[in-house]
């Protein structure tokens, strides 16, 4: 399966990829590690809150001729290698769920024990709301594009990182990309999004200041 833009079916998941003995010198290359038999690796795709979808390369690998992981060297052990593969590189690799021999092989946990550090409950949450997948950035799963709305400016278009859900069941987001007009946000600002439904049923998210009411047509007000 190749990872292109947002794959739910990978995310949270131990993975293995081969046939990329180029890409494992560069990221071993100063480690004395370097076997000329490695050519995969096992890793774990996350979501860096700062940088978004990644993959932990835990495992330097051997895969065999059957495409299993015959032996594998651990990489993130105390004193040892942190390598993260970040959304550009992932895009190049065919990754697949590790089998259920492999994960006996290499012990491998349900999740690994430093995800604790990029756990967000609230993003978390909304990962799984698939109506959002069109508003998502491709490297980035928390990240959704809004609609900044105000009297006498033009509709602008921004990115926004997903913080929480409201009372009133809005979205409320960290502006990630500062503004081309005056709308009295910059980038780092939290703001609050509401949830359309617009005419074909495709879901839009839409900042105005507050107490304003501009209307949109065909459009009905969605909460989660």
């Amino acid at each position: 399966m190749t990872f292109v833009a947002y794959t739910p079916a990978l995310l949270g998941q131990w993975v293995v990829f081969e046939n990329q003995a180029e890409l494992l010198e560069l990221a071993l290359a100063d480690t004395p590690l370097l076997d000329p038999e490695l050519n995969g690796g096992v890793g774990y795709i996350y979501v860096d809150r700062e940088v978004g979808l990644s993959l932990s390369l835990d495992f330097a690998a051997v895969i065999d001729g059957d495409g299993d992981v015959s032996r594998a060297i651990p990489l993130r052990v105390p004193g040892g290698l942190q390598v993260d593969l970040r959304y550009p590189i992932l895009q190049e690799l065919a990754l697949r769920p590790v089998a259920d021999h492999e994960r006996s092989l290499l012990e491998l946990p349900t999740e690994p024990v430093w995800l604790i550090a990029h756990h967000h409950p609230a993003a978390e949450a909304l990962r799984g709301e698939r109506e959002l997948d069109p508003l998502r950035a491709a490297e980035h799963p928390d990240d959704l594009r809004v609609v900044l709305m105000d009297d006498g400016l033009q509709p602008e278009a921004v990115w926004g990182r997903v913080q929480g859900v409201t009372d009133t069941r809005d979205l409320l987001l960290e502006l990630i990309t500062h503004p081309m007009q005056d709308f009295d946000l910059s980038a780092g600002d939290l703001f609050t999004a509401q949830v359309y439904r617009d005419e074909s049923g495709q879901l839009m998210l839409l900042w105005q200041p507050s107490g304003s009411e501009l209307f949109l047509s065909g459009a009905t007000e969605f909460g989660f």
